[in-house]
């Protein structure tokens, strides 16, 4: 089970900690890996940030 982020919880958690011009985005790339179980994975990496006030 993966256990990663939804962007738009990341994005939630940042506004939460009041930050603002809040982007997350694709990064462009993805990690690959094995599960487990075997089975390939690639993973989307993304970016995300925001200004403090």
């Amino acid at each position: 089970r993966w256990l990663g982020f939804e962007r738009d919880e990341v994005r939630a958690w940042y506004l939460a900690a009041g930050l603002t011009d809040v982007v997350v985005d694709c990064a462009e790339g993805d990690c690959c890996t094995t599960a487990p179980n075997g089975e390939a994975l690639a993973l989307r990496i993304f970016v995300a940030y925001g200004l403090k006030p």
